[in-house]
C-alpha cells in the first residue's frame, strides 16, 4: 500500500471516528456494517490476486448494505473509494467521490482525492479545479480549528505541489519542521525530493 494511500485512509479514519463519536444521527447498523467491512479489508490487506479481489468484493457488499440502510451515512461511501481504486475501477471511484460531496460538500480529503483521480486519468483542468477547492477547504478548517492542524497544513503543501508549485508547497511544509507529527510526514514522503510526478506515482503506481 503506497504512502499517500495510507495518509488518505488515516485522514478518513480520523474524520470517521470524530464524526461518529460526536453524532448519533446515523443508523448504528450502518456504522457497524461499515466497521465490519473495513476490518475485513485491513485484516486481509496482504492477500493478493483473486483472494484479495474476493475480500474487496465482500467488503463492498457490506458497505452497499450499510449505505442502503442509511443514505445519509457518507462514510459507507468513502470506505468504498479506496477499494474501487484498488480494483482499478476508477470510474466508480470518481462517481462515489462525487456522491460523497453531495452529502458533505466540505470534505477536503475527498476533493483532494478527486483531484488526484482526475489527474491520473489525464483530466488536468478537472484535477486543478478540485485541488484548488481542497486547498480552500483545508484553509477553512484551520480558521475553524477543525481536526488536526498539522494534517491540514501538510495537505495544503501537497495541494500546492500538485498544482505545480513544488517549491512553494515544500517550503510551506518545512515551515512546521520540528513538530513531531509533521516531521513524520516529511520523512514518510521524502519531502526533500518530492515532486508533483513522484506524488502521483506514489498513489497510483
Amino acid at each position: 500500500m503506497k504512502i499517500i494511500k495510507i495518509l488518505f485512509i488515516l485522514s478518513l479514519t480520523t474524520l470517521f471516528a470524530q464524526d461518529v463519536d460526536s453524532s448519533s444521527k446515523w443508523s448504528q447498523e450502518s456504522i457497524n456494517l461499515q466497521k465490519q467491512a473495513m476490518q475485513m479489508s485491513f485484516d486481509n490487506v496482504f492477500e493478493t490476486g483473486s483472494k484479495r479481489i474476493k475480500v474487496i468484493d465482500s467488503a463492498l457488499v457490506l458497505l452497499d448494505r450499510s449505505y442502503k440502510i442509511d443514505t445519509t451515512y457518507y462514510h459507507a461511501l468513502t470506505s468504498q473509494i479506496g477499494l474501487y481504486q484498488e480494483k482499478k475501477d476508477y470510474e466508480l471511484a470518481l462517481t462515489t467521490m462525487k456522491e460523497v460531496l453531495k452529502l458533505k460538500p466540505d470534505f477536503a480529503e475527498v476533493e483532494f482525492g478527486l483531484g488526484m483521480q482526475y489527474d491520473f486519468l489525464k483530466h488536468k483542468e478537472d484535477a486543478k479545479r478540485h485541488y484548488l477547492k481542497a486547498l480552500d477547504l483545508y484553509k477553512e478548517r484551520l480558521n475553524q480549528k477543525k481536526y488536526s492542524d498539522i494534517n491540514n497544513h501538510f495537505h495544503i503543501g501537497l495541494c500546492l505541489v500538485l498544482l505545480g508549485k513544488e517549491k512553494e508547497g515544500k517550503e510551506y511544509i518545512y515551515k512546521f519542521n520540528g513538530n513531531q507529527e509533521m516531521d513524520e510526514f516529511i520523512e514518510m514522503f521524502d519531502v526533500k525530493n518530492l515532486t508533483r510526478s513522484s506524488l502521483l506515482k506514489s498513489f497510483y503506481k
